[in-house]
């Protein structure tokens, strides 16, 4: 890597380690609720209805885990974050700090996801 491309992506990092990320803290049950109808509105609209649970889907890992994608997507700055590094100059870089940005927030805001997000690190970091 050159010189330059490194000192790009420095700044880059920098920028990303200057954002302020928050997750709002809402009630367990109502984030529940807002999850789970969250994940039933997103695969309606693709047309992959084969993915609703319907209902049926409520074991822990699976709610757990669409909490975390909920938060991450639609109640922090996760997604405006992510439009802004694109193609830029170590916009996967940048991309993988507001990721681990965001799911410390996730973490701090509800420690009760820890598992759930150590998860969707190691998912996300072997892939």
């Amino acid at each position: 890597m050159n010189l330059r491309r490194a000192k790009l992506i420095d700044a880059a990092l920098a920028i990303v380690a200057a954002l302020k990320i928050e997750v709002p803290r809402i009630d367990a049950r109502e984030l529940r609720r807002q999850a789970l109808e969250h994940y039933e509105l997103l695969w309606s609209e693709r047309g992959r209805y084969e993915k609703l649970s319907r209902g049926e889907r409520t074991d822990s890992a699976f709610v757990a885990r669409v909490t975390v994608n909920y938060l991450r997507h639609q109640l922090s700055s996760y997604e405006a974050e992510m439009d802004q590094v694109k193609g830029t100059v170590g916009a996967a870089e940048a991309r993988a700090y507001i990721r681990s940005r965001v799911l410390d927030a996730i973490v701090s805001t509800y420690p009760e996801l820890a598992d759930e997000v150590a998860s969707q690190r190691r998912q996300t970091f072997s892939e």
